[in-house]
């Protein structure tokens, strides 16, 4: 389907940026103010806004853009979250890679339901209580592993609609304050500096669960993950395994990097269909019996 281009349009530094089908594109312009964007305050119906990449240190001039839904100013210089309390229709917020130390500013955006906030210097998790629509939170860009400053998980209770979290690439210790979210399907916690994954008993939707990259040491029986399909755990110091048929949902289990010399225990639950093996001292002939015959082939269950 081809773009089409409105009779809308905006100047900046001389140019005539047009808008189309909805949204306005302005990153990587040297935009160092967004009120010098001459145009921008009379886009009353645009939908998507993008100032990526940009020189942008404080958010501001964006009041008259009341049916705004995306807005995107990641990789700008923004130290703090201001100027969006007449956003009311933002659903999708994104200020990764940015100068934040405090989430602030948002109590407005009741309809949010993404917000973005990776690769910034947060340390605490607050200012959330509004935002009860919210549906997926992110406080890292696990990709190029770059996350926050956060220690302790807390601030979340009232997102009774979260579904998706990434807590990667931040320096918790242990899995606390999740509890409430019930709604939960999605839960990666990679790169950080966990020791188990206890606190997770009342996630009966959870379906995908990373914890890649941190310090686990053993796979405890957790009561409630009914319906958990994927269970991340490679590069931990995991040594031992043993009955994990509780997971009875469980179809994927990574366990790739760690330190398990031994299979002679594990029970798998009937819906496994792969585990991965590669890089533990577990001697192959342990691995036959399931099916394993190289480290490098996963085990497909049948």
């Amino acid at each position: 389907m081809s773009e089409k281009k409105s009779n809308q349009f905006v100047v900046f530094n001389g140019k005539k940026i047009h808008v189309e089908n909805e949204c306005l594109y302005l990153a990587d312009r040297n935009i160092q103010n967004i009120e010098d964007i001459e145009g921008l305050a009379k886009l009353s119906d645009l939908k998507k806004l993008c100032l990526d990449i940009n020189e942008i240190t404080e958010i501001k001039g964006l009041d008259s853009l009341i049916a705004l839904e995306e807005l995107y100013l990641r990789s700008n210089k923004i130290k703090a979250i201001s100027g969006l309390e007449k956003l009311k229709s933002l659903k999708t917020l994104k200020l990764e890679y940015n100068y934040i130390k405090k989430i602030s500013g948002l109590d407005a955006l009741e309809n949010l339901e993404y917000l973005f906030l990776g690769a910034n210097e947060i340390a605490k998790i607050e200012g959330l209580e509004k935002l009860k629509n919210l549906k997926g939170l992110s406080f890292s860009d696990s990709n190029e592993g770059y996350g926050n400053l956060i220690n302790k998980i807390e601030g979340l209770e009232n997102l009774h609609n979260l579904e998706i979290l990434d807590l990667s690439c931040n320096k918790i210790e242990s899995i606390t304050g999740l509890s409430h979210l019930s709604n939960l399907i999605m839960l990666t916690i990679m790169e950080n500096k966990l020791k188990n994954f206890k606190g997770l008993s009342n996630l009966s939707k959870l379906l995908d669960l990373n914890l890649k990259l941190n310090q686990i040491t053993e796979i405890e029986p957790i009561n409630g993950l009914s319906n958990l399909e994927v269970l991340r755990l490679s590069h931990n110091k995991i040594s031992r395994i043993g009955d994990i048929s509780d997971f009875k949902a469980l179809k994927v289990l990574n366990l790739t990097n760690n330190s398990i010399t031994s299979v002679k225990n594990l029970k798998v639950g009937k819906a496994l269909r792969e585990i991965h093996f590669n890089s533990n001292p577990v001697p192959i002939k342990d691995l036959e019996r399931f099916g394993i015959k190289r480290y490098d082939k996963v085990v497909s269950f049948k």
